[in-house]
């Protein structure tokens, strides 16, 4: 899937299906490596960009969890 997809930075001329292409990639890439820093697994499909707190350290809310049966969520810090 990823093979077919430009990798590297696209030229702002190039067509519009090329740059959604690359957005798409790296979109797909960032999802990935969030969930693999904060060990999520079915959490990572609920999540919400702005539950995403981009500051220095990156923490990250997670609202829905399978261990989480009070519903509480909980703050998780990706370094």
């Amino acid at each position: 899937m990823l093979q077919n997809r430009p990798v590297g930075p696209v030229a702002a001329n190039a067509p519009l299906a090329v740059r959604r292409a690359q957005v798409a990639v790296l979109s797909d890439w960032c999802l990935l490596t969030v969930g693999f820093f904060a060990a999520l697994r079915r959490e990572l499909a609920r999540l919400p960009v702005d539950h995403l707190e981009l500051k220095d350290p990156l923490w990250l809310l997670v609202t829905w969890s399978k261990a989480d049966q009070t519903g509480a969520g909980r703050r998780v810090e990706l370094r």
